[in-house]
Formats: structure tokens, C-alpha cells, sequence
């Protein structure tokens, strides 16, 4: 398991001065690892000035790293399989095949809340509205493996069900033959 420190209402520095020469105020700072580190609605202060506000702000560390667009499927598949979860952040359309190719991997899932990733993700998933409540989604789930891992399987099980391609053919041919008739 991942350890890591939270704190809200935190001011940190990294100033050698008592008091700080400088520091930032934030409303909730994440210590995440080895130079990994986060912040939210946070302000930069130079003496008792404040400077800078950043309303977030993530330092990746040794261990993230943002590769851009990828699109060997090989290297996607495996991505998908040590992910620990599936952020989903579409906010309108149906059926996402990103979010279907995440769930056929057995990803937990965590999406934006609206009537289609509902519709697609069903009751196995976890919802968030606004960076907020994203944060606590996160914040919960990262805390708690077992939980994703039960996710993880109402995925694969919901992708079954209803996003084959065996199931999704049938449900043409039904449409097909019914206007024949």
C-alpha cells in the first residue's frame, strides 16, 4: 500500500528563515511519495503578501510521467491493466469506447456524473459532479485497494453484459428482423 500525507488549512515551505521567506497556504496539500506532491486553492505568499493563487496544482515526481497520445493498443492494454483506476471526464455523449475498453480491462471506474456514464458504467462506478467531490473520490479510492478491485470486477462484469460484441450483434439482428416483419 501507498503511503502518503494529506493536510487541509496547511501552510508549507521550503524556506530556511523562521519565520518563511516564503510559503503556500492551501486548503488541502497531498504528499504522495518522492518529490510527488499536490495542492489545491492555494496562495504563494512572499513575506505576508500573497503573490500568486493556484486554484491546483500537481507535481508529478520521479515515479508519473505524461507521455502524450498513445496509440499502440499493446501499449494501452497494458496501461490499462496496472492502472488503478479509470478517470472518465466526459461530460456528454453515449456509449465512450474508451470508457468500454477501460471497463472490459476490469478497471474501477470513476466518471463524470450524467445520464450516459451512468447509463454505460451502472451502479460499480463512483461519480463526481465538480473538483471537489473528485478529490474525495480519489482520495478514497486510492486509500482503499480492496473497494477498487470490487469495482474493478463490476466492470468487467458490466462490460459483459451488455458490450460484446457477440451481445451488441444480436441486439442488431433482433432490430433487423423485427422491421422485416
Amino acid at each position: 500500500p501507498q503511503d502518503f500525507v494529506i493536510m487541509e488549512d496547511a501552510w508549507i515551505s521550503s524556506s530556511p528563515g523562521i519565520p518563511a521567506n516564503y510559503r503556500i497556504r492551501a486548503e488541502k496539500v497531498w504528499i504522495m511519495g518522492p518529490g510527488e506532491w499536490g495542492i489545491r486553492n492555494a496562495s504563494l505568499y512572499v513575506g505576508h503578501i500573497p503573490v500568486f493563487y493556484f486554484p491546483f496544482f500537481y507535481y508529478p515526481g520521479d515515479e508519473v510521467i505524461f507521455p502524450g497520445a498513445i496509440y499502440d493498443p499493446a501499449t494501452v492494454q497494458a496501461l490499462r491493466f496496472h492502472s488503478a483506476l479509470y478517470l472518465h471526464g466526459h461530460t456528454v455523449g453515449g456509449t465512450n469506447p474508451s470508457l468500454v475498453e477501460a471497463m472490459a480491462a476490469g478497471n474501477a471506474v470513476v466518471a463524470h456524473d450524467n445520464a450516459y456514464n451512468r447509463w454505460v458504467v451502472d451502479k460499480g462506478g463512483w461519480y463526481f459532479r465538480d473538483a471537489a467531490h473528485l478529490d474525495y473520490v480519489v482520495t478514497t479510492l486510492l486509500a482503499d485497494p480492496g473497494l477498487r478491485e470490487r469495482m474493478g470486477a463490476h466492470s468487467r462484469r458490466r462490460f459483459e453484459a451488455e458490450f460484446t460484441w457477440e451481445r451488441i450483434g444480436s441486439q442488431y439482428e433482433d432490430a433487423l428482423l423485427r422491421a422485416l416483419r
